[in-house]
């Protein structure tokens, strides 16, 4: 069983939000500081015993056996409308490290759609799909989904959660200060879209984020 631990999703899905419940929690855990967008052989951890990070999502293939992997997922409509607030995926957005990386592991988002909305509707759908099929990608991987809706509601399922990732259940009063202290508004960026369900219904590439938020237990009604 390895030390170390990873928590990863689409971004916009909670990672900020829990990586500062797990310190609160007094475990040493980065946000997007161990494995980012840098190619890597090996995760340099340092001081730290796990990393919150979306982009690591690529970089399983470097973890040691036995790392514990969190699937972290929230309503995706929710992570549309924050994605496509920032719109980093737009050609002209003038940092472009976030549209490279996700055009050099993701090319579909770029190829099979015309728009900004729609490469944002099938990031979202595909970072998650590539994830949830991590026992087939990653087989030594302990790999486990959760929602963070559901983690920020439940001291109870926050510490199940964290002795998935960290080997030993924290106590119910431990997990239930930390939710108190952070809050659910920790890592929650200012742009947002006010996209609904009938406008990702309409669009010609969002059929499969129904599909997923359906699957993940959401309403896209």
């Amino acid at each position: 069983m390895s030390t170390h631990f990873l928590v990863t999703g689409s971004g916009k899905c909670g990672t900020h939000f829990l990586q500062a419940v797990l310190v609160e929690l007094g475990l040493a855990v980065a946000h997007e500081g161990v494995l980012a967008y840098e190619p890597v052989t090996a995760p340099a951890w340092g001081p730290y015993r796990g990393d919150c990070s979306w982009p690591a999502a690529m970089h399983l293939h470097t973890l040691e056996p036995g790392t514990p992997v969190l699937h972290l997922v929230r309503d995706p409509l929710a992570v549309l409308n924050a994605r496509y607030g920032e719109n980093k995926l737009n050609d002209s957005f003038p940092y472009p490290l976030f549209r490279t990386f996700v055009r050099l592991h993701l090319p579909n988002v770029f190829d099979d759609t015309h728009d900004d909305l729609g490469r944002n509707l099938l990031f979202v759908e595909g970072w998650n799909r590539q994830l949830e099929r991590t026992p087939e990608r990653c087989p030594l991987l302990p790999y486990h989904r959760v929602r963070v809706e559901d983690i920020s509601a439940d001291p109870e399922l926050l510490r199940t959660v964290v002795g998935f990732l960290a080997g030993r259940p924290p106590g119910l009063d431990a997990c239930r200060a930390a939710l108190k202290t952070v809050g659910t508004q920790t890592g929650r960026g200012r742009d947002h879209a006010a996209l609904t369900w009938a406008d990702v219904r309409a669009h010609p590439n969002g059929a499969g984020l129904v599909r997923l938020a359906l699957d993940y237990g959401y309403d896209a009604a």
